[in-house]
């Protein structure tokens, strides 16, 4: 695994903030040239720091005004059964996120 200098974190909290920002603007805010972003940029995505671009919607805006937290519990907590458990809930349209938690 590829050790995160300051330059790598700013590159990621700026891409958090915006993920559209342009490469020159992130250049200006990270204070290095623009190909040097760019490459580190592709060198964050290929090792999974970065994994996937996304567009955070305005769930009020799209008629989702309420939020609901619920909680499942499974007696079994091996591999298989959580795979399966992800397949399944990935199927159900309206759930927008799912959260592991551990604990007593």
């Amino acid at each position: 695994m590829v050790k995160l200098d300051t330059t790598d974190i700013e590159i990621l909290q700026n891409l958090q903030n915006n993920a559209k920002i342009n490469i020159e603007e992130l250049s200006n805010k990270v204070h290095i040239y623009k190909t040097l972003v760019y490459e580190r940029i592709k060198r964050l995505e290929n090792k999974k720091y970065i994994k996937k671009y996304v567009a955070l919607v305005d769930h009020k805006k799209v008629g989702l005004s309420l939020v609901v937290f619920g909680n499942v519990s499974s007696a079994v907590h091996d591999d298989e059964h959580i795979q399966r458990f992800k397949d399944e809930i990935r199927k159900i349209e309206e759930v927008m996120e799912c959260y592991s938690t551990g604990g007593t």
